[in-house]
Parts: C-alpha cells; sequence; structure tokens
C-alpha cells in the first residue's frame, strides 16, 4: 500500500503504455512494477536509469508527462524526477522540445509521434 502523503500523479494505465515503449529502449531495463514506482516518486529500490543516447527523448517525456498535471504538482514532479534522472535543469529547457522541432531526426520524430500516440 502506498502511504496517504504520497501522492499517486500517474495511472497504472498510461506508465503500462509507456514502460512498453521505452523499457530497454529509452530506459535500461526495469520491471513495469518498479518504472510505476519511480516515475510516481515512490520509493524503489530498483532505480530508474536513462540508457546512454536517450537524454533528449526522456526530457521530451517529461514534458508529456508533467503536461497532464495540476499546476501545484507539475513543477514539484518535475524537479523530483529530473533529480532522479540526473538531468540538469539547463539541459531539459534546451532539450525538452528536440523531438518535435523543426527539423527533428528521423527517430526522435518516430518517438514523437509514439509517445502523442499514447497520451491522446
Amino acid at each position: 500500500t502506498t502511504p496517504t502523503n504520497q501522492p499517486t500523479y500517474f495511472p497504472m494505465k498510461l506508465l503500462s503504455a509507456i514502460h512498453e515503449k521505452c523499457n530497454g529502449e529509452q530506459f535500461e531495463d526495469i520491471p513495469e512494477l518498479d518504472y510505476y514506482a519511480n516515475i510516481n516518486l515512490q520509493p524503489c529500490g530498483n532505480k530508474l536509469k536513462i540508457r546512454q543516447g536517450e537524454k533528449i527523448r526522456v526530457c521530451y517525456l517529461i514534458f508529456l508527462m508533467s503536461e497532464t498535471l495540476s499546476k501545484q504538482d507539475k513543477e514539484r514532479w518535475k524537479d523530483e524526477i529530473m533529480k532522479r534522472l540526473e538531468i540538469e535543469k539547463g539541459y531539459y529547457k534546451s532539450k525538452y522540445k528536440e523531438p518535435v522541432s523543426d527539423l527533428p531526426s528521423d527517430s526522435n520524430q518516430e518517438f514523437a509521434k509514439e509517445m502523442r500516440s499514447i497520451f491522446r
């Protein structure tokens, strides 16, 4: 059970769909329940790790996810998840829109399309 002072930011259904696309791709392999705990900022022995070369796409994912949160939760969640994933604020701000920029790489474009289909 989750302590009541620990909010659940995202439902399992959404995180399950993201986990299916991103596990072993943007993130190192992690069991779905550990992914759920990490993203919802709950204690978890298995730490979520970004795979090499995937930081920009993870920034875009953080942006998409934060857009679904209330104003009061958005900044708190974003700050904490970036701290856990070791993403600097300046890096995030300069990179999170890259997959949907004017000239995104094919892989960024494909990732953005897949993520948008999940968040519809």
